[in-house]
C-alpha cells in the first residue's frame, strides 16, 4: 500500500501545481485581474495633495493617435519637494508591472519627470506617457500631471 501511495500523491501534487498555474494565467490575462490591471487613466493619488483638480479627462476613443494632447490632467499643491513627488510617482508606476512602465525611459530634471509605458501587444503596442511638472512658490510645490496616449497601429 505504501508503494502505491507515493506515486498517487506525486500525481495529485503535480495536478494541483498545473491547476494553480492555469488559474493564475486566467486571473492575469482574461480574468478579473487581466485587462483591468492596465488602466491608462491611472494617476496615483498623491498622499499630501491639496486643492486637487482634474481639469481634463478625455474619452480615449475620441483621440487620434496623431494628437499630442493629454487625455488626463491632474493638478494639486503640496508642501513636499519636487524630488519627493517624483520619487512617489516612480515607485507607484514601477510597481504596476502589467502596465509596461519602462524604468529605462525615466527622464527627470529639477522641475519635471516623465516615463513611458507600452501596452501588452507585441506588434505596434500602444504607448502612453506620464509627465509631472512642478513649480515652487512661497514654500509650496504646484504639481501638474499629464497622461498622454498613442494607440498602436
Amino acid at each position: 500500500m505504501g508503494v502505491l501511495f507515493k506515486p498517487i500523491l506525486l500525481a495529485v501534487a503535480g495536478l494541483l501545481i498545473v491547476a494553480l498555474g492555469l488559474f493564475s494565467m486566467y486571473l492575469f490575462t482574461a480574468g478579473p485581474l487581466g485587462r483591468n490591471v492596465t488602466d491608462v487613466m491611472y494617476v496615483p493619488d498623491y498622499p499630501n495633495a491639496q486643492n486637487v483638480e482634474v481639469p481634463v479627462q478625455e474619452d480615449l476613443k475620441t483621440l487620434s493617435w496623431t494628437e499630442d494632447k493629454p487625455y488626463k490632467v491632474v493638478t494639486f499643491v503640496t508642501t513636499d519637494s519636487p524630488d519627493q513627488v517624483f520619487a512617489f510617482y516612480t515607485d507607484k508606476l514601477l510597481n504596476r508591472p502589467f502596465e509596461g512602465w519602462r524604468p529605462d525611459t525615466i527622464e527627470q530634471g529639477p522641475a519635471s519627470f516623465s516615463i513611458l509605458g507600452f501596452g501588452p501587444e507585441r506588434i505596434s503596442p500602444p504607448m502612453y506617457t506620464f509627465i509631472a511638472t512642478t513649480e515652487q512658490k512661497q514654500g509650496l510645490t504646484y504639481v501638474k500631471v499629464e497622461r498622454h496616449y498613442f494607440p498602436g497601429m
